[in-house]
């Protein structure tokens, strides 16, 4: 981000990217910036504003999971695998707060009733030969 650049001025053009080549957090943590290379061979970069990391990336995920509905099975899949998990009550009745962490360091909570968590506790006990297998 230009010194002279508060993050809620924008900047935009159309471009074709070829690579993500990084990206770091603006250190007073009000942005974010992510490198790319264009096809045209040049470096661009985007800033997001902290308040819009979160919503771009479930934007990201939404689009990813309509990618592999429309291309088939393990089209642009991203697997992690887990480091650790944490079960954590809240206050909604009949609810807990499920925590899982990447061995990249992600953290991902997950909002769960009662009954999925029984449901998958039952599911790796008895069917752990059917991993494939999910619920709808």
């Amino acid at each position: 981000m230009r010194a002279d650049e508060s993050p809620a001025q924008a900047r935009c053009g159309d471009m074709l990217v070829e690579a993500l080549l990084g990206g770091a957090v603006a250190t007073d943590a009000s942005a974010v910036e992510l490198d790319f290379l264009t096809t045209d061979g040049e470096a661009a970069t985007l800033t997001l504003p902290a308040g819009l990391v979160a919503r771009t990336m479930l934007s990201v995920l939404r689009l990813l999971a309509e990618l592999r509905q429309r291309a088939g099975h393990g089209a642009a899949e991203i697997v992690h695998p887990v480091q650790s998990w944490r079960l954590d009550h809240v206050t909604a009745p009949g609810r807990a707060l499920l925590t899982l962490t990447t061995t990249e360091g992600i953290r991902m909570p997950f909002l769960m009733t009662e009954a999925d968590l029984v449901g998958m506790a039952q599911a790796s006990t008895h069917r752990l030969n059917a991993i494939g297998e999910t619920r709808h």
